[in-house]
């Protein structure tokens, strides 16, 4: 939910069906609904999204999991499996007071794994290990994973990882990049958790945060055959001038499983697809002539704002592709390359680029699914500003192309009232954009 709705209201309030879109898009997404919604049992018979596991056969049942959305994955699990699960272990992005039956709750590290994440992860490792032919394992998998699930190859240390996933993120390296690289430095990561676990049955719950739902990106698939290959690790290292050569040797001599037992299943139970389809059907419901433009919106997000805003006009001038009142929406992630030292994330500075570009009939908004957008001094999840921004600015002196360029949206978009925040939401399914023409 919008922790500073009533503020946001009283200055949006022509706009305020955004807020309603967000908070509906929000419920809808919690990880303990879309459990449930993938999960049921029946007796001794188990269905997941219509694939049917027999529990009679199963002489335990292990959790293990990593990802802003496993604590509440894990919660509705617990509600539906109770006593049958024999063990579990999760990492989650931080610590909490609440107690699971027969589940130890980790607290771990994002965007960047600490010590606390690897002791986490070698306790999964190990139980994953431990595991029987005649044993299901079940993995909760989420945005966020790929940092709480950290077991670095032998010879790459704590450190190494911290440094390589800053370089590549600050170089504005995508999450194909990104994850490819991870992958290849893991002694988990790539499918390693599903071959540590044979010759049991595994079964995986995701709730995907990757721009098209590429399953061995997600987390960067611990359970699923990887696609990447080393050479292409060396290469993305190499472009970003990263690797040394004790670190190319590792990766070069460590390639991931390009296949894994039939035992193996993987489900995708919640993404951003699912968002926006969602607020499309509720925009519906007030009279919006709603546009889904894409769930796959990738680029930076100074230069997607001005596509957005293009569009826009197409349809405010030209009632082109649709007609008024209309509502825009995309779905993906951006990227943002960092010049500046300001603070800020990808949704504020999309909103923030959009200012010029936005009519007097025109708002945008912008979120971070997972409530967390970027680097800032108070977690904010994203903005929102309509075309009396710029006229804001120019009365109060407000110069938003520096702020801008200097990578300081936070700052800007604070002192002009446009800041989201929901704290965090417990999901992650990547961004949503939406563009509201009057």
């Amino acid at each position: 939910m919008l922790n500073n709705r009533s503020i946001l209201q009283r200055r949006f309030q022509p706009s305020s069906c955004l807020f309603d879109f967000t908070e509906q898009a929000l419920l809808a997404l919690k990880p303990q609904a879309l459990v449930h919604q993938a999960v049921q049992r029946t007796g001794k018979t188990l269905s997941i999204q219509g694939q049917q596991f027999d529990l009679s056969h199963c002489e335990r049942i292990f959790v293990l999991g990593a990802g802003k959305a496993t604590m509440a994955m894990a919660e509705a699990l617990v509600e539906i499996l109770g006593e049958r699960i024999t063990n579990g272990i999760i990492n989650v992005p931080q610590p909490t007071k609440k107690r699971l039956s027969r589940i130890s709750i980790r607290a771990a590290s994002h965007p960047y794994p600490d010590q606390a994440t690897l002791e986490g992860t070698q306790a999964i490792y190990d139980l994953a290990k431990s595991a029987k032919a005649t044993d299901l394992v079940i993995c909760l998998i989420s945005g966020g994973g790929s940092s709480m699930l950290a077991l670095p190859l032998p010879g790459i240390h704590l450190s190494d990882k911290i440094s390589i996933a800053r370089r590549l993120m600050h170089a504005s390296a995508d999450i194909l990049d990104l994850n490819t690289v991870r992958k290849h430095c893991s002694a988990i990561k790539g499918g390693r958790l599903a071959q540590a676990a044979a010759p049991a049955t595994v079964v995986s719950l995701i709730i995907s945060d990757v721009i098209g739902d590429r399953i061995d990106t997600i987390a960067s698939g611990p359970t699923v055959p990887d696609t990447t290959t080393t050479a292409e690790a060396l290469t993305i290292l190499d472009r970003y001038q990263i690797a040394n050569k004790s670190l190319r040797r590792i990766v070069a001599g460590a390639e991931t499983p390009k296949q894994l037992p039939a035992t193996v299943h993987n489900f995708i139970i919640g993404n951003n697809q699912l968002a926006v389809q969602m607020i499309a059907q509720q925009a519906k419901t007030v009279g919006l002539n709603p546009l889904i433009l894409t769930s796959c919106l990738r680029g930076e997000a100074k230069e997607v704002a001005q596509v957005l805003t293009a569009i826009a006009h197409e349809v405010e001038w030209y009632q082109r592709p649709i007609k008024t009142p209309a509502l825009l929406l995309a779905g993906g992630e951006t990227t943002v390359t960092v010049l500046g030292k300001g603070h800020g994330g990808r949704n504020q500075e999309l909103v923030l680029a959009a200012v010029p570009f936005l009519s007097k009939r025109m708002t945008i908004l912008s979120l971070a699914t997972d409530g967390v957008d970027g680097n800032t001094p108070t977690p904010v999840a994203g903005a929102i500003a309509d075309g009396k921004v710029a006229d804001h600015c120019v009365v109060r002196g407000i110069n938003y192309h520096d702020y801008l360029y200097s990578n300081n949206s936070f700052q800007c978009l604070k002192e002009l009232g446009c800041l989201l925040r929901t704290g965090p939401t417990g999901t992650n399914v990547g961004d949503i954009m939406m563009l509201l023409i009057k």
